[in-house]
């Protein structure tokens, strides 16, 4: 009997940590995908300062502005998450309003703050409440046609 125990004991910390290490993971992305934002912005703005002038600060400062939650938030998962979230839209759209510019760039960034954001969702797959009872397709009861 404590043999039993012990094996469920193990088998939750080893959840445990398997959630732990996606919860890391998640956070390591979601920082990544604002860093990324943010180098974007800095190149976008070197490059186009020439052209666009005191607006290259509206082209940069959006997206900027969208992803500061994300990196502030690092302490917070699930405040993080809805960041994460938001910064997607966010800059996603903002790379489509100004895709014909030099915003189309953050489409990138944009992308990586998505994946991000679905890595923050909890849970994942579904596990299976029932087994079927008989090796048929269904399972069920055998008696069924």
């Amino acid at each position: 009997m404590g043999t039993s125990r012990r094996a469920g004991a193990d088998r939750g910390r080893a959840a445990g940590a398997d959630v732990d290490r996606s919860r890391h993971a998640a956070a390591w992305l979601r920082a990544a995908a604002a860093v990324a934002t943010l180098v974007t912005g800095a190149v976008v703005a070197a490059v186009s300062w020439a052209d666009s002038g005191p607006f290259t600060l509206v082209l940069v400062g959006v997206p900027a502005l969208a992803v500061a939650p994300v990196l502030l938030l690092r302490a917070r998962p699930r405040a993080a998450g809805i960041a994460a979230w938001v910064a997607a839209v966010v800059v996603l759209g903002w790379s489509v309003l100004t895709g014909l510019g030099s915003g189309a760039y953050f489409a990138a960034p944009g992308v990586v703050l998505l994946v991000a954001a679905i890595a923050t969702l909890p849970g994942g797959a579904p596990t299976p409440t029932s087994t079927p009872t008989s090796g048929r397709l269904g399972g069920g009861d055998p008696r069924s046609p």
